[in-house]
């Protein structure tokens, strides 16, 4: 299959997803879960005297006025690099905090399944590339518990052939999840494709074949277009631009 971009047609094998912002949508999902989670780890710490606030610590990790700043630490990092933010401040133990963090996630996911809003019919999508011949992943910068529980709310968690998170490979950009797809896809990186919400995803997939940039959470339209070979409003669009041979 071949997929149209704004430098040619290009052989497409298999196509890659980000998760938040692209998959599913971002603006609730995380707001609440991710308040909730921050409170709890700093109710032994925060004092009158303290020089950063919880609602300051929630600014700095991306979460202004009940919203999520696109490319910040909530919208693109890892969990790891949240506790990496909230210990610049606070003397928390961050390994033993990590698991505690992935289980309240998990737990608060599968109370409000309604929280998850795919973007678009993201099962007919991915169906629809796997019936072209093109193999389908996932890589996120998300840990593994959750990603894996939010796609089997989703019921789409079966459908994809590779899937990568911190827990079995470094996060985004590091490329080394786009070498193991390729690997285990059988797949040469050039015919690999990412498809992502952030300027961190288009440095990813500088990598591959290249980055399929989609607007769903306020990136900006220009650098998203430098950085990219093909600008999407969102994952709705994509198989307008794969083609036959």
């Amino acid at each position: 299959m071949k997929l149209q971009t704004n430098k040619g047609n290009r052989s497409v094998k298999a196509i890659l997803f980000d998760k938040d912002g692209t998959l599913t949508n971002i603006d609730n999902m995380w707001v609440e879960p991710t308040e909730m989670v921050i409170r709890k780890i700093l109710k032994p710490y925060i004092k009158e005297n303290s020089t950063v606030t919880i609602e300051q610590m929630l600014e700095l990790l991306g979460i202004v006025q009940g919203e999520i700043i696109p490319n910040s630490v909530i919208a693109s990092g890892t969990v790891e690099d949240m506790l990496d933010e909230i210990g610049k401040y606070f003397p928390i133990d961050k390994v033993s905090l990590y698991n505690e963090v992935l289980e309240d996630f998990r737990q608060y996911l599968l109370a409000h399944p309604d929280m998850i809003i795919p973007i678009g019919d993201v099962a007919f999508l991915i169906s629809e590339l796997k019936n072209k011949g093109i193999q389908v992943g996932v890589v996120t910068n998300d840990s593994y518990i959750p990603t894996k529980t939010i796609f089997e709310i989703l019921n789409i968690w079966h459908l994809f052939d590779f899937v990568a998170t911190p827990d079995n490979y470094p996060p985004k950009p590091v490329a080394d999840s786009l070498i193991a797809a390729s690997e285990d896809l059988g797949v040469p990186l050039e015919d690999i494709f990412y498809v992502g919400d952030s300027y961190l995803d288009m440095a990813y997939a500088k990598n591959c074949g290249g980055g399929i940039g989609v607007l769903t959470s306020g990136s900006d339209v220009q650098k998203m277009t430098d950085e990219s070979i093909l600008v999407l409003d969102s994952v709705e669009q994509l198989l307008d631009y794969i083609k036959g041979e």
